[in-house]
């Protein structure tokens, strides 16, 4: 036990799930003319980012999750996370690709 009574891949789920900021919170920042448009640029691309990188993240320590708790095989674990995160890398540059050549 770590933490709070939390095991390791715990903890890290509740970080990751935590970490991305939410755009609704920087809304009075980013339409406020006072500051300045490169600075509240950045805050609008770097809000969108964090949930797309975090999720990669949240796949992995559920998987870590299932194979604690015994409900998942390690080798069946890793088949099942490789098909998820490759799958979707594989979807996303077709579909980028795809619709940039359109």
């Amino acid at each position: 036990m770590g933490l709070l009574g939390l095991e390791p891949w715990q903890a890290g789920l509740v970080g990751v799930i935590l970490a991305p900021t939410d755009a609704a919170l920087g809304q009075a920042v980013v339409a406020n003319p006072g500051v300045p448009a490169v600075i509240r640029n950045a805050l609008n691309v770097e809000s969108g980012l964090n949930d797309g990188l975090a999720l990669p993240f949240v796949t992995i320590l559920v998987t870590v999750g299932l194979v604690a708790g015994g409900a998942e095989t390690e080798l069946r674990a890793v088949e099942t996370l490789l098909l998820a995160i490759g799958g979707s890398t594989v979807i996303g540059l077709v579909a980028g690709l795809g619709v940039g050549w359109l």
